[in-house]
Formats: C-alpha cells, structure tokens, sequence
C-alpha cells in the first residue's frame, strides 16, 4: 500500500524552505514513505542528543549526494565568512535545542547570553523582531570576528539544508540588490520534516535556547542586557 504523507494542519511550523518542499512532495508516495521511515527511525531514539545528531547525519548524507554534481558545486555561492543567512530567524526542533543548551552549560561553547535574552523576548513579535539591527538579528552563535558558525558540527539542520546559487549580496536581509535563488534540497528538506514531525516541540532557536539554560545563565543575559 502506498503511504501519503498526513497533512500537517495545525500539528507544527516548519521552516519555510523545508515548508515548501512539503507542499510539492506531500503527496509523492516514494517521498512520504521516505520520511516515515525517518520518523520511525527517529522514535526508536530515546536520547535527545542522539536524536539530533542522527537527523544531521541523515541529511549530511543527503546533501553530500548532491554535492557530487560538479553543476551544483559549481553553482552554489556560500562560503566560510558570508554569515548572512546567520542572521535570520530559524526553527529548531526540542532536540536540537537540547544539544546547543547542553554546549552551553558545559562550557563548551561561549555565547552572548544578553544578545539571546533580547531576541528571545522579540520572537514572538514579528515587528519587535524587524526593529532589531542587522547586527542584533545574528545568530548567537555567530563568532563576530571570524563570521563562522562556532557549533558548525552541532549547527542546526536548517542550516545544514539551505544553500544560495544566486550572488552572496542578495542574501543579506533587507537588501534591495536582486533576488536570492535556493539550492533545491528536497531529500534533506523531508528528513528535516520527519525531525518536525516527530519532536516534542518545536520554535525559534533564540528563544528555544534560551528557557533551556539555567537560571544563573538566564540572570547574567538579564543583567548585562543594554536593551531590556
């Protein structure tokens, strides 16, 4: 029996570019039965880090086939140091979550806690989020002097999907330079809805984070927080 993918409803919010690709495969059987079986894989985890770490892998793969089209490395135009893409907002799963939370308490990682605790606050809002600077809107774990990703082999799966085949300048938010053109990515966008349709909850990574570390960590961020 062919399996077609459930409508998603009110059930969660994907990320856009993954949203998408669900409303043109949603109803192609080889697609459906191909994210189930990451769902089904995925629920037979019980550590929330393992899951995580076995959707990146998942799509790494994934990505890494298409990678070995010499048209698409060619065309895609990301590159170490462009960082704009690090200041949108994306969504995470609760695993994913869990596993940046984690880095942070452990000390494996060093973050500012202030600039999470505004963005954290805006989310929600999407006005307060857009009347933000250019600089506040980035990632907090965007290193601002390398403008490279300082959990890259922890970075979200959104982040591991998306890639621009158009001029780098059009990537930056709010610019009226042209067009910004995505990599299709359809097979690591599925894994990545599996990811969403199998978690607990999902949300906007700030603020996901953010009531995920202590309170100690939360009250330092409170602190020295110019903007609150």
């Amino acid at each position: 029996m062919e399996v077609i993918l459930l409508a998603l409803g009110d059930y969660l919010r994907l990320p856009a570019i993954a949203k998408q690709a669900y409303d043109r495969l949603k109803d192609t059987p080889s697609f459906s039965r191909f994210t189930y079986k990451i769902i089904a894989k995925l629920e037979r985890i019980k550590n929330s880090e393992a899951r995580a770490r076995v959707v990146y892998k998942e799509i790494n793969l994934a990505v890494d086939k298409l990678f070995r089209n010499d048209v698409v490395k060619q065309s895609v135009t990301c590159h170490k140091g462009c960082s704009a893409c690090c200041h949108s907002l994306i969504g995470i799963t609760s695993e994913e979550a869990d596993l940046l939370a984690t880095k942070i308490r452990r000390g494996e990682v060093s973050v500012d806690l202030s600039l999470m605790a505004v963005q954290a606050s805006t989310v929600d809002n999407a006005h307060a989020w857009y009347r933000l600077s250019y600089d506040q809107r980035a990632c907090p774990f965007l290193d601002n002097n390398t403008k490279s990703c300082k959990v890259y082999e922890d970075r979200p799966a959104v982040c591991r999907s998306n890639f621009a085949v158009s001029d780098p300048q059009h990537c930056v938010p709010d610019s009226d330079t042209g067009e910004m053109r995505i990599l299709r990515t359809d097979e690591a966008s599925m894994i990545l809805i599996g990811a969403f349709m199998s978690t607990e909850e999902s949300g906007e990574l700030p603020k996901m984070v953010w009531k995920r570390i202590s309170k100690k960590e939360q009250d330092k961020g409170l602190k020295d927080n110019i903007f609150l």
